[in-house]
């Protein structure tokens, strides 16, 4: 494994790939001739994104972890989208794709399963957060009171 994962630049890199497999079956191409890279794509997609996501979840001192976690949940709907239109696909790529339809549709379950629980982490996060800001009765007093009630009687 590196030593330093370019989160951004890997996650811009798989958008842009989901968007040229969803080129792909939208357009008049041979399946003879197409179909079986864009369904390797695809496995290759879905495997990327989770090595990834165990990375950061692995990763808890990570800087910008739930920044990371917030775009990797975007991949992750976006490569649903990709599924969702290659199990919809008609024509010579549905035929291609026949076999493998119950493992994309146990993918595509596995990644909204795992949005579901980014959105759960960054839901708790957002809350713990926002719990910890609060400044209490006490020590708002506290900062507010004049210096000289603080001092040293000694």
């Amino acid at each position: 494994m590196p030593e330093k994962i370019h989160y951004d630049d890997n996650i811009y890199f798989l958008t842009a790939l989901i968007r040229a497999l969803n080129d792909a079956v939208r357009l008049n191409v041979d399946a003879d001739y197409f179909a079986d890279k864009v369904l390797e794509d695809s496995l290759f997609v879905d495997a990327s994104i989770q090595k990834m996501h165990t990375s950061v979840n692995e990763n808890p001192h990570l800087i910008r972890r739930n920044s990371y976690l917030h775009s990797l949940m975007k991949l992750k709907k976006a490569y649903c989208r990709l599924v969702e239109d290659l199990l919809a696909v008609e024509g010579a790529f549905a035929a291609s794709f026949a076999p493998m339809r119950p493992r994309l549709r146990r993918i595509a379950a596995g990644h909204l399963n795992d949005v579901k629980t980014i959105q759960n982490r960054l839901t708790e996060v957002q809350e713990t957060k926002a719990d910890r800001d609060v400044t209490s009765s006490d020590e708002l007093h506290y900062l507010m009171s004049p210096i000289e009630d603080f001092s040293d009687p000694s």
